[in-house]
């Protein structure tokens, strides 16, 4: 690992840092950058579809 990250002009540190990330999103214990960007674009849909729901509720109520 020390060779291939100084022939690519990188602290070693960083590969075994990436090799972690890696490995902890394909044992699914982290999220990608892809999924955390659906977990953001869905959490703000879900406020939304609430906010909704509520105001539709009280004008049900009324």
């Amino acid at each position: 690992m020390p060779e291939a990250a100084k022939s690519l002009g990188l602290a070693s540190n960083m590969l075994y840092c990436w090799k972690e990330q890696i490995k902890s999103q394909l044992e699914g214990k982290s999220l990608s950058v892809d999924e955390r960007e659906e977990l953001k674009r869905l959490r703000k849909e879900n406020k939304n579809l609430r906010m909704e729901k509520e105001i539709l509720y009280v004008q049900e109520v009324r």
